[in-house]
């Protein structure tokens, strides 16, 4: 904590980190043409999931969220989203993958079990494009 002046500065700093690193993960994996499997992927990593929980109770708390990082973090998802629709040439698809990875996010902060692999999820996917 002495590094940051306040409890809303130190959640602001752990959370632009945490949008920088994924970021960088999404523009390396755009580069390689796979962009939403790495989406997917990092959404359910349970090795992520406490980090992913903390973040959770940290943006939820209102008293240590600016306006600056809401609109940071809403950037940065608009970002991704555009990295989904080049990747999958589709809008839609591309927010209904954000989307999905929102989804999958929960589920590994919860730990239920019961989602569909992401390899089952990306072959479902694969199989939507091809028609």
């Amino acid at each position: 904590m002495h590094h940051f002046k306040s409890r809303a500065a130190l959640v602001e700093g752990i959370a632009v980190q945490a949008i920088q690193d994924m970021d960088q993960e999404l523009t390396a994996a755009a580069v390689r043409g796979n962009a939403v499997e790495a989406w997917l992927r990092l959404s359910s990593s349970r090795e992520e999931a406490a980090l992913y929980r903390a973040m959770l109770i940290l943006l939820t708390d209102r008293t240590s969220v600016t306006d600056t990082l809401m609109q940071q973090a809403s950037v940065a998802t608009g970002r991704w989203e555009q990295l989904f629709a080049i990747e999958t040439g589709d809008l839609a698809a591309a927010s209904v993958i954000r989307l999905l990875g929102d989804g999958m996010l929960l589920n590994s902060i919860t730990a239920d079990d019961s989602a569909p692999s992401v390899d089952s999820i990306l072959q479902w996917l694969d199989r939507r494009s091809a028609k």
